[in-house]
């Protein structure tokens, strides 16, 4: 603030809202509501490219719907929970540029919020028009803030208005027919219900990529069945499900596709000027939007640099040569990047988060060479860094972690209901894209030809038929998906390692008690487990989605060393945190350690041959599965 020119209107707004910054901010950093609040038209946005390479984001609108205006857009600058800013630069007319920022001021059980406007007119003949054009800015705001503070005073639902949507004259017939043919499939049917009202009924712009996890997570709802339901209502017509690539350093969407047939193993980011590889456990993400026979969606855009976009990021400030360049930080311990947009530079950044938080300041010189030390590991909660710089540089602070709201192609393919309902999806046959971690469980059936011989080929053949409907329910009860079957053999995928080992628990439980029930005792069910978790690839082989890779040939082979009725697990696998907590609660009859040469590896592998308690498999798996309720 301390630039402003001579003959600047200055306007500021201040409001105190009963409740704390982390609640306020979330709101306030969604720029693009903000944008909608005052009333001002929808923006687009292109990219105009600069003489040393980089990118300027230019926006255009009609302003009043007949005067064309349009600006260069500087980066935002922001701090989390503390304060975001933006300067516009206009192309033309009576005003030169206007400077928007919003501050968070934390209060004895609240929050005062500042929000401060600054036009700066072309010439001094042109202030009243500045002064017009602000006085409406402000009236925008003032409504903006009257809205906020009836939401968290408890008088308002939402803390946006809400217009009412648009609908198709067919659209609610339409919903209550989906709604009937959801019906009856094992979903929750409140929450099918809930989802018709919102494809039908929810705010515009929030229908042109829908991700379900952060619906869930704002809901209050579980989110896989949540994802479930959205799935479900894809094939039913109601939504359209698309991919999009997401870049490492913005993680916005780039290049989105409507199918994975059309994904690349490379992609490019406008915003960040960058290429990226692409990977099927982080870059691939699905999202949903409306049928365009159900509803109609025109996005609008009136923001699309603020804070809401990149919530991984923490600052994204601009730093001068000169002066301290101090930057201060109290942060959750965990691992940051600390990046310099020009210089396509970083440091890493380790918080412990044990000591004291008043942390000496670290010296960081920032070069085109790199950052000056290139890793900090620190044991304060408290970031301290007094940046040395040799022209101005964007410097940005980010968490390492990628958002938990994203639904990966990774997570989404280890779902059953999406590979019975999207069969056809599938890669590219000349592509392959890494996955970085998925637990693989291998299946076999021991001595299924002496069963044939002794039970005949009809019996035989409708035991198998069962043994694979109890594998079938448990993989899926379980958040697994069968990838494929080979003969007798199954082969399924978890994305997180301790679904696949309570899946092989309860296959082996369930194998059991239909044994104990099966009158055939000449030839009991008998099967053959092993499970392994690591890296790997994803393929398209057989019109199918598959995997490929040392991962699971490993898996393969821990199987085959399995001898029936128990369940072989890698060290890989047993030593995974998740894995180790359940492990704990399960009843075992004894675990077996042991070393072997897997055929065509060249290393020994570790392997535990795990005895289950097959008769109290289900009450142990019962209570560890309501601890993990109550805890969350």
């Amino acid at each position: 603030m301390n630039d402003v020119k001579p003959g600047s209107v200055v306007q500021e707004a201040q409001w105190t809202f009963p409740a704390l910054p982390d609640r306020v901010w979330p709101i306030l950093a969604d720029t693009d509501q903000f944008g909608r609040s005052l009333g001002l038209p929808p923006v687009t946005y292109s990219d105009r490219v600069l003489p040393n390479g980089d990118k300027q984001k230019v926006g255009s609108m009609t302003y009043m719907g007949v005067l064309p205006v349009s600006w260069d857009e500087k980066p935002y600058d922001w701090v989390e929970g503390q304060e975001h800013s933006v300067k516009r630069v206009m192309h033309g007319g009576p005003l030169e540029s206007y400077y928007v920022r919003t501050r968070l001021e934390p209060l004895e059980g609240g929050t005062r919020v500042t929000v401060t406007f600054v036009g700066t007119p072309r010439s001094l003949v042109f202030k009243p028009l500045v002064a017009s054009f602000a006085g409406g800015v402000m009236r925008g705001i003032a409504r903006y803030g009257q809205r906020l503070g009836d939401f968290f005073a408890g008088r308002a639902a939402d803390p946006f208005d809400i217009p009412p949507a648009d609908l198709l004259p067919s659209a609610r017939d339409r919903g209550e027919a989906i709604v009937a043919k959801l019906q009856g499939l094992g979903l929750d049917d409140q929450l099918v219900r809930r989802v018709v009202d919102y494809v039908l009924l929810g705010p515009e712009w929030e229908m042109s990529k829908i991700r379900p996890f952060g619906l869930a997570k704002k809901w209050g709802v579980d989110r896989r069945e949540l994802l479930k339901v959205f799935l479900h209502a894809t094939s039913a017509g109601l939504l359209e499900l698309r991919w999009d690539l997401l870049c490492p350093g913005c993680r916005d969407g780039t290049d989105p596709v409507s199918s994975l047939q059309h994904v690349r193993s490379g992609s490019h980011c406008g915003s960040c000027n960058i290429d990226f590889n692409v990977t099927f456990d982080q870059s691939v993400e699905i999202s949903f939007r409306p049928s365009p026979a159900v509803r109609k969606v025109e996005p609008t855009v009136f923001c699309v640099s603020g804070p809401f976009r990149t919530p991984h990021v923490v600052v994204r400030r601009q730093f001068q040569p000169g002066g301290s360049n101090l930057l201060e930080l109290a942060l959750e311990p965990g691992t940051y990047r600390v990046r310099c947009y020009q210089y396509s530079t970083h440091m890493t950044v380790t918080l412990q988060g044990v000591g004291p938080d008043a942390g000496s300041t670290q010296r960081v010189a920032v070069s085109p060479s790199g950052f000056q030390p290139g890793t900090l590991d620190l044991d304060s909660s408290t970031l301290r860094l007094s940046l040395e710089v040799q022209e101005p540089v964007q410097i940005v602070v980010e968490r390492t972690m990628w958002a938990d709201d994203v639904v990966t192609a990774a997570y989404v393919s280890s779902m059953q209901d999406f590979r019975t309902l999207f069969s056809s999806e599938m890669l590219a046959p000349d592509l392959n894209l890494s996955v970085g971690n998925v637990a693989i469980m291998f299946t076999d059936l021991k001595s299924s030809t002496a069963m044939y011989e002794q039970l005949g080929d009809a019996t035989a053949f409708n035991l198998v038929q069962v043994h694979f409907r109890i594998l079938a329910e448990a993989i899926a009860a379980n958040q697994g998906a069968i990838v494929k079957t080979v003969g007798d053999a199954v082969m399924a995928t978890f994305y997180r390692a301790e679904d696949c080992v309570r899946a092989a628990f309860e296959i082996q439980a369930s194998i059991d008690r239909y044994n104990e029930e099966n009158p055939q005792k000449a030839a009991p069910i008998i099967v053959k487990l092993g499970a392994h978790v690591g890296p790997c690839i994803a393929v398209t082989l057989n019109e199918r989605l598959d995997y490929f890779g040392t991962t699971v040939n490993v898996a393969a082979r821990v199987q085959n060393e399995s001898i029936g009725e128990d369940i072989v697990l890698s060290e890989d696998i047993l030593t995974d945190p998740g894995v180790q907590a359940m492990m704990g609660v399960l009843p075992i009859r004894r675990s077996e350690p042991f070393e072997v040469s897997l055929k065509g590896l060249a290393k020994p592998f570790a392997l535990t041959r795990v005895h289950p308690d097959l008769a109290n498999v289900s009450e142990s798996l019962r209570r560890h599965t309501g601890e993990i309720a109550l805890q969350i």
